[in-house]
């Protein structure tokens, strides 16, 4: 074969190989546009919903860090605590998947958030978390990082 065929061949193949590359990156960015563009229409509408029932009443000042403590010790799961027990499965949430739990003052005890796949992306991903004393006793479907978490069920009793 001589240098030309080989050269041509050679590009034909680098060709197919970055259309092939082009096409899957391509495939990941509609699918991403499609997930946060839906994200966003279910986060204005639970916004939406939450000021329509209840357009005139004022958001409450965040509780001190010493009242939310003092409330954790009291009748609540800790984070680290809740971090303990949400990485008891480690096929959920693997040792490099970064889950971080925290307080929040709206809806949810805690919301946590992780990378399903680090190795592959940084987009992390995030759930609220309501809890007990020893457990936790509901979990909001995940969202991705920055988008308004689902509202949570009302408790049956």
């Amino acid at each position: 074969m001589d240098a030309e065929g080989f050269n041509s061949a050679y590009k034909l193949a680098l060709t197919i190989a970055l259309l092939y590359v082009l096409w899957m990156v391509v495939g990941y960015a509609v699918n991403f546009s499609y997930l946060m563009a839906n994200q966003t229409h279910e986060s204005k509408e639970i916004i939406a919903r939450q000021h329509n029932n209840a357009p005139n009443q004022p958001l409450l000042p965040p509780r001190s860090n010493e009242s939310n403590q003092l409330i954790t010790r009291q009748r609540k799961l800790t984070a680290a605590g809740l971090e303990t027990l949400l990485k008891q499965n480690p096929r959920q949430f693997p040792a490099n998947a970064q889950l971080h739990c925290g307080p929040t003052f709206r809806d949810w005890d805690y919301v946590c958030s992780y990378m399903p796949t680090p190795l592959q992306s940084t987009t992390r991903l995030q759930f609220g978390v309501m809890v007990d004393a020893s457990r936790y006793v509901q979990v909001s479907r995940v969202v991705p990082m920055g988008t308004v978490l689902p509202p949570p069920q009302p408790q049956r009793r």
